[in-house]
């Protein structure tokens, strides 16, 4: 509402309308936009279109005349050095998006060749990541399922927000009886006790053909369930779409118009994802996820850069940081604790892997933790200590079966870890029950850490705001940007401040109709304002850090149809109760892969339950977390191994699914994933989750997203090498039997169970009497390890060369026989 002087209030805080509108007629040249700082028209006073960026001739070419980039380290938001225009890299819509500072609905939009991941902007130049160069077929079949690129006729303003004030995922569900009785409701504080809007309709949520995504076959359930778009999914051929010339690292300059045209670009690893540049702007550091490959760039001379050096390093290599004297760079890792470190940069590039152990005040004592999601990493101004923010699995807490959100520190000159170690015999508590388990690793009879901030669940982004001393770290999984002591020796239990970005939450979906899945920062040259993208709700958000409001614009609709781009929302939302309440399935498959791990799958009794819950857990300690309410019957239950599964181009088949085929369907198994995936300790699954038709609306949109929106990674098609064909006729012959099970109608998979000689016990999991086990699909397989369902197999060598006669026969095989199966089985 207005007030008499019109400003417009938000709660409790107040946003100027002429702040608002500030520089609609102050359009700069520069940019395409106005500068934070002043407002100031050009000298004509003229305005442009957001997405002019500056005329080349304007564009200084004396290096010591440009003015400094906000940042040389890659983001999917970068603001330009005149801080007059923001740019988007969406690689959803495969463009990147231009608007001006005050987010006017005035865009500029840029295909571009594939789907950017990261950009980095300079003084009339921009460097921008491309994922994948698809072929032609490839081309073809992605147009088809992600529509058309955006040309800005669907940009609009969104109403200003207060992100001091959550509008919480959980309230429609309590306001229409749906939540759980045995935990009650959180005191609201008077911000949160304001009457709730109704969450606005999608002007595409129209009446349409029934849905026909394998939840149609679903039993009715009692209560009328929530209402879908109608929209049929568009399946995708994973083999298809996953076609690839390589990534790209691409340089774009405005043309005569203002607009970004491309001016170079260099063939790379594909999957080129994470980006950052050296202070002299002379190479660039880039990272391929997907190929695990880091390539350093000459970009002295944008129009020919060319290769310098590449490595092989560890699995899903993403976020790069570049120490101030360009000698030095870490690359943090999707999968696994250790980093990399690059020396040399300058020079000859040399690499080398940086452990970093992650979660040492929360971890159960001499048990290195497993760490997942470090998406990125940011270094403190003076370069002496690197934040990882990331998820360790297994790390302590009282809901923390699947572990927490931490912020790994180390010191850069010597390389060693400085969040402080936890100590046998702390914490000490004087609770006595029979109820609790003995915990001789912690020390404590609680056995308890502090319960993760869900604020920081499934960082994507991060950045250092000097000023203040503080990290801001994107929450993909609670619509939320999280600030935290960068001072203190956990910053991740030390957040100072949270904005809440999400809105309008559907009352059975869980996922918010704006500021989904935060993705990207930057912070304004005065570090007052936050730029941020959404990247499942296509907006782009600015925070004033101080007053906390927040101005946004939605920059383009989602390409899928309604149910599969619902469903994209809900597959990153980690605050469903159905769900997990807690980890989103992004969470443990990002961007639909895998997070490398072997989890604990067992049957959990809570205290006074009739039944056992059948749940996941990522380590046995995690049990005792939640042993205030365990059955003191059940304080040590079986925990059989189970590694998480690729999904991305692999749920295409009718069935069955599941390690043991227990699951007939891809409908019966996301049912039973939804169990598996919440914590023992809470409440069984209600009767209102089914019969208010929760889980089978979920089910129904996450089935389409999975089917038609979760891309595979892009593999580069060329002809088969002499080693490879050899492969290929070892694997159809009948001497080894591979393709008996593995066959290639079933995607390289019969899809059924057969009975195998047992794997030896791994210590931490228990012996399994079922040794009928799946035939797993093959695509994707080079990407995906370690392998079996106990994680077992570190590599496909280790897996061919140790088989013996277990799977077919392989003990036959040379060594060159062995390599060359293996050879082939990369290329599928």
């Amino acid at each position: 509402m207005r007030d008499a002087l019109g400003t417009i209030r938000l709660g409790k805080r107040a946003w100027s309308a002429t702040a608002l509108l500030g520089c609609a007629l102050a359009m700069g040249l520069a940019w395409g936009g106005c500068s934070d700082a002043g407002h100031e028209a050009t000298s004509s006073g003229e305005s442009t279109s957001a997405g002019a960026i500056a005329n080349p001739t304007a564009t200084p070419t004396d290096a010591a005349a440009r003015q400094a980039p906000r940042t040389r380290q890659g983001s999917t938001v970068a603001l330009t050095p005149d801080s007059r225009a923001v740019l988007v890299a969406d690689e959803t819509h495969e463009a990147l998006f231009v608007a001006n500072a005050l987010l006017e609905p005035k865009i500029d939009v840029v295909p571009l060749p594939g789907p950017p991941a990261q950009i980095v902007a300079l003084d009339g130049l921009v460097f921008v990541t491309i994922r994948t160069l698809p072929t032609d077929a490839s081309r073809a079949a992605r147009d088809a399922i992600r529509g058309a690129v955006p040309d800005g006729s669907t940009t609009k303003s969104l109403e200003p927000i207060d992100t001091a004030e959550r509008d919480d995922p959980q309230e429609p569900l309590k306001n229409h009886g749906l939540y759980d009785a045995s935990k009650p409701p959180k005191a609201k504080t008077p911000a949160e006790a304001r009457p709730t809007t109704p969450p606005a309709k999608s002007s595409a949520a129209k009446p349409g053909p029934p849905s026909r995504s394998a939840s149609s076959a679903a039993p009715k359930p009692a209560a009328a369930p929530p209402q879908n778009g109608g929209t049929r999914s568009k399946p995708l051929d994973g083999q298809i779409v996953k076609e690839s010339q390589g990534g790209l690292l691409l340089a774009l300059r405005p043309d005569a118009a203002g607009h970004l045209a491309e001016v170079g670009r260099v063939v790379i690893a594909a999957d080129a994802w994470g980006l950052a540049l050296t202070p002299n702007d002379a190479r660039a550091i880039v990272t391929s996820a997907w190929t695990h490959e880091i390539t350093v760039v000459d970009v002295s001379s944008p129009e020919a850069m060319r290769v310098v050096t590449h490595a092989s390093v560890a699995r899903e290599p993403r976020g790069v940081a570049i120490t101030a004297d360009g000698k030095s760079a870490f690359v943090s890792h999707l999968v696994g604790a250790p980093l990399t470190k690059i020396t040399n940069v300058d020079g000859e590039p040399a690499f080398s892997a940086a452990p970093l152990p992650t979660a040492l005040a929360r971890g159960p004592q001499g048990i290195d933790l497993h760490a997942t999601l470090a998406y990125s990493l940011v270094l403190s101004p003076d370069d002496k200590t690197l934040f990882v923010p990331r998820h360790a699995l297994g790390a302590g807490g009282m809901d923390g079966w699947w572990g927490a959100t931490t912020v790994d520190t180390m010191d850069v000159a010597t390389g060693a870890a400085l969040q402080p170690k936890r100590v046998f015999g702390s914490p000490s508590s004087l609770v006595e029950s029979t109820m609790i388990q003995p915990a001789p690793d912690w020390g404590a009879k609680p056995a308890t850490a502090p319960s993760s901030r869900r604020e920081l669940v499934q960082p994507r982004a991060a950045v250092y705001r000097a000023s203040t001393n503080t990290i801001l770290i994107a929450s993909e999984g609670e619509d939320a940007v999280a600030e935290v002591d960068a001072l203190a020796a956990d910053p991740a239990m030390a957040v100072t401040n949270v904005f809440w970005l999400g809105r309008e939450y559907d009352k059975f979906g869980h996922y918010s109709e704006s500021g989904g899945a935060p993705s990207g920062l930057v912070l304004s040259p005065d570090e007052k304002t936050a730029y941020v993208f959404c990247s499942t709700t296509f907006d782009l958000v600015k925070i004033d850090l101080d007053t906390k409001i927040a101005a946004r614009v939605h920059l383009a609709d989602d390409g899928l149809p309604l149910d599969a781009a619902r469903g994209r929302r809900l597959f990153s939302n980690a605050s469903s109760p159905a769900l997990s309440g807690g980890l989103a399935c992004s969470g443990c498959h990002p961007d639909g892969r895998d997070d490398g791990y072997t989890w604990r799958e067992g049957d959990l009794r809570i205290s006074g339950a009739a039944e056992p819950n059948h749940r996941f857990v990522a380590l046995r300690e995690n049990v005792k977390l939640g042993s205030v309410f365990s059955s003191p019957d059940n304080l040590h239950p079986d925990l059989h191994p189970r590694q998480t599964p690729m999904l991305a181009g692999r749920v295409r088949a009718s069935g069955p699914y599941g390690w043991h085929g227990e699951n007939a369907n891809l409908l019966e198994r996301l049912h039973a994933g939804f169990e598996l995936h919440r914590e023992a300790w809470g409440s069984p699954r209600a009767g209102w989750m089914a019969g208010a038709g929760e889980e089978g609306h979920k089910i129904d949109l996450l089935i389409d997203y999975a089917q038609s929106g979760l891309m595979p990674p892009p593999v580069v098609t060329h002809p088969m090498t002499d080693q490879e064909k050899h492969g290929k006729e070892l694997f159809e012959s009948k001497n080894t039997q591979c393709a008996t099970c593995h066959t290639v109608e079933g995607g390289y998979s019969d899809r059924k169970a057969h009975e195998l000689l047992p794997l030896p016990v791994r210590p931490g999991f228990d012996k399994e009497a079922a040794q009928a086990w799946k035939t797993p699909m093959l695509w994707f397989v080079e990407g995906t390890a370690p392998y079996f369902h106990d994680g077992s197999a570190d590599s496909l060598d280790a897996l061919v060369s140790k088989n013996g006669t277990r799977m077919g026969s392989t003990q036959q095989l040379s060594a060159d026989d062995q390599s060359a199966l293996v050879a082939y089985l990369k290329t599928l």
